[in-house]
C-alpha cells in the first residue's frame, strides 16, 4: 500500500549481542555440568557434590544487588568485558590442570566461585543493557526474543558438556568453555547502544540500601528473586 509505514526493525547490533548472550550462557551450564562431573569423579561423594550450590550461592547473594549498582555507575559493555577475563582464566586454569592430572577438589570450587562472583557483576550489566539496544517500542519483543535464547542455551549447555565428556574427556569440555567466552568477549566488542544510556549514577552503599528496602517491601519481587538465584545456582 502506497504510503504505508515500515514496521521498525531489530537493530543488527541486537542479535550481535543476543549471539553474545548465547555463547555466554551456554558456556556458563557447560562450566557448572562439567564441574559437577568432575568433582564427583575425583570425591565420588553426593555431599561435595552438592556443595557446589553453596559455593555458587554465595556471590549471587552477596554480590548481586552490588553488581546493579555498579551497572548503573560505569560502562555496561565494560563491566561485562572485564567479567570475562577472570571466566577465562579459570577456564585455561581448570584445562590445563586437567591436561596435566593435577586437578584437586579446591581448584574446583576455587574456579567456580571465582567465575559466580564474575557472573555477579556480568549478569546485571548484561540484562540492563538491552533497552539501549533496540528502540522503546520494540523493546518488550527484544526481551521475549533473549529470554527465550537463554532458555535455550541453558538446556544446550549441559547436553554439549556432556557429549563432550563422552566423548574427549572432561578436558575437551573445558576447552570448549574456553572457546565460548572467547566468542562471548568478540561479539561484545561489536555491540553498540542505538538510544543513549540513561544518567549514570555514582555507586554508593546509599543505592543497595534502597535497593534492599525496596526488595524488602516487594514480596513478589523478593520470591521471584530467591527463586531466580536458586534456579541459577541448581543449573
Amino acid at each position: 500500500m502506497l504510503g504505508a509505514v515500515e514496521p521498525p526493525r531489530i537493530p543488527h547490533t541486537f542479535w550481535i549481542y543476543l549471539a553474545s548472550r548465547f555463547c555466554a550462557a551456554t558456556s556458563m551450564t557447560l562450566l557448572r555440568a562439567a564441574v559437577a562431573w568432575h568433582v564427583f569423579e575425583v570425591t565420588n561423594s553426593a555431599f561435595f557434590l552438592g556443595l557446589i550450590g553453596l559455593v555458587q550461592f554465595v556471590p549471587a547473594l552477596t554480590l548481586t544487588l552490588l553488581g546493579g549498582v555498579v551497572a548503573d555507575a560505569y560502562d555496561r559493555r565494560t563491566i561485562m568485558r572485564l567479567a570475562q577475563l577472570p571466566m577465562i582464566a579459570c577456564g585455561a586454569l581448570l584445562f590445563f590442570a586437567t591436561e596435566r592430572a593435577e586437578v584437586s577438589l579446591p581448584m574446583l570450587y576455587g574456579a567456580i566461585f571465582c567465575i559466580s562472583v564474575s557472573f555477579a557483576f556480568d549478569s546485571p550489566a548484561r540484562q540492563a543493557l538491552v533497552p539501549s539496544l533496540v528502540p522503546l517500542e520494540l523493546f518488550p519483543r527484544a526481551v521475549t526474543v533473549s529470554a527465550t535464547a537463554q532458555a535455550f542455551a541453558f538446556a544446550s549447555g549441559p547436553a554439549i558438556g556432556g557429549m563432550l565428556i563422552a566423548s574427549g574427556g572432561v578436558g575437551s569440555a573445558y576447552a570448549a568453555y574456553g572457546v565460548l567466552v572467547a566468542l562471548n568477549l568478540l561479539g561484545l566488542g561489536f555491540v553498540r547502544p542505538v538510544r543513549e544510556a540513561p544518567e549514570r549514577r555514582a555507586p554508593s552503599w546509599r543505592a543497595v540500601r534502597e535497593g534492599i528496602a525496596f526488595v524488602r517491601r516487594s514480596p513478589m519481587i523478593w520470591g521471584c528473586m530467591a527463586l531466580d538465584m536458586f534456579s541459577t545456582c541448581s543449573r
